[in-house]
């Protein structure tokens, strides 16, 4: 058995420090199960540079978020109803906050490192994942099983979006070319767990598994 995650898993590990999914990817990753990607889902989570793909955006979105977070300490304004204003970063700020019980000076020290630690367990994120990941790369494109897959989508009025449509594909082909059984995991409840039952029918993908399944 193997595992083929969808980006999202790869985004919650990336960002291990501040993302909602942080806790079930890691455990993805730690499981020591063989783990797949494709050319779609890296470009997807990398791009083709380092704002690029949703990693990219989100380690963006998230410096900026540390940047104007140290701004309200400067300016005086800072209070703990501030935490809202910063999705990425705001819980593990006041998590801090609520179990050390430090001073605002103090908390502002700890911003500034945790700023600096960010990018680095980013880096290191990053080669762990080029080193724990197989990637595989899809030549053929499965026209008759594409159709089948719409027109049940279409049929049952589930929300389809092109690009994971693609990605079942690349878990396909994959299963087709070693031979084994592949589980498809993903935190996309509307586009992929609403069509689980299409894509196990329609492809050679054993099971598809919520992402949320794996949170200890």
């Amino acid at each position: 058995m193997s595992y083929f995650l969808d980006s999202n898993v790869i985004a919650g590990f990336y960002l291990s420090e501040v993302h909602r999914l942080s806790n079930p990817s890691r455990n993805v990753f730690n499981s020591g199960v063989k783990c797949w990607w494709s050319q779609r889902v890296h470009d997807e989570c990398f791009g083709r540079n380092e704002t690029s793909g949703v990693c990219g955006r989100e380690t963006y979105n998230a410096r900026n978020e540390f940047r104007r977070l140290i701004a309200e300490f400067d300016r005086g304004s800072f209070s703990e109803s501030s935490f809202e204003n910063y999705p990425l970063i705001g819980n593990a700020v006041r998590n801090h906050l609520i179990s050390t019980i430090c001073s605002t000076y103090e908390l502002r020290l700890w911003i500034e490192q945790f700023k600096r630690d960010f990018t680095q367990v980013c880096n290191s994120r990053k080669k762990e994942i080029d080193e724990r990941l197989n990637l595989h790369i899809r030549e053929k494109s499965y026209q008759d099983i594409k159709k089948l897959i719409v027109s049940d989508i279409r049929f049952e009025n589930i929300e389809l979006d092109e690009s994971d449509l693609e990605i079942w594909l690349d878990a396909h082909d994959l299963c087709l070319t070693v031979n084994e059984e592949i589980t498809f995991i993903s935190d996309n409840k509307k586009h992929v767990s609403a069509a689980a039952h299409i894509i196990t029918q329609h492809t050679s993908i054993h099971a598809v598994r919520e992402l949320e399944s794996f949170r200890t």
